[in-house]
């Protein structure tokens, strides 16, 4: 239990710039590329906040640590990729995605994230949710598990796109105003969203 202790203690070490002043290896790589940089300092940024949430179990406390920790190893791992930053990306952005979706921030700062809002499809029994990350371009994380798409600013709609494990996947909103995923069936499905603002 010490350990884990240690280990989120030291997650949090060097927030102040981690780009420069980390000694984790991903860092320097990830704050090379705009948008993976963006969404890494706002997966530090939450850690950090979760960190600080007062009342948690110690338990929990460490278990959280434990999970950024995993996160780190797998950032770091990407360095041994083709192209490190395009897997870093969807990791930062899955775990930005967990701390968001958890009941253990304290609410007490604003950052590049927003939602999640519910997207509900009609095919789909439970709706999926959607956090928005505010980066030029911007970006829509889809949980549980699919994809981060990315908005494509030179589309006369409003258009996200991405891959996932099933392969492409869409999310837009058509002239007349209907949100319409594309991707994850064999054809396009209508779907509601909660809150359309968070698309446009």
């Amino acid at each position: 239990m010490r350990i884990l202790f240690c280990l989120f203690l030291m997650t949090g070490a060097a927030l102040a710039d981690p780009c420069t002043q980390s000694p984790r290896a991903f860092w320097s790589e990830a704050c090379a590329d705009p948008l993976t940089r963006a969404v890494t300092l706002e997966m530090e940024a939450l850690i950090a906040e979760v960190r600080e949430t007062p009342g948690l179990h110690p338990g929990t406390w460490a278990a959280l640590g434990l999970r950024a920790e995993m996160v780190y190893l797998e950032l770091d791992a990407c360095l041994g990729t083709d192209i490190p930053t395009a897997c870093m990306l969807p990791i930062a952005a899955r775990h930005v995605a967990e701390l968001l979706e958890g009941a253990y921030l304290n609410g007490e700062r604003e950052g590049l994230a927003r939602g999640p809002v519910d997207l509900l499809c009609p095919e789909y029994a439970r709706p999926f949710h959607l956090t928005r990350f505010d980066t030029d371009p911007a970006m829509i994380w889809i949980s549980p598990g699919y994809a981060l798409l990315t908005r494509d600013t030179a589309a006369q709609n409003v258009v996200y796109g991405g891959r996932s494990a099933e392969g492409t996947i869409d999310l837009g909103i058509t002239p007349a105003g209907q949100v319409v995923l594309t991707g994850l069936s064999s054809r396009p499905m209508p779907c509601m969203i909660a809150d359309d603002s968070l698309l446009r």
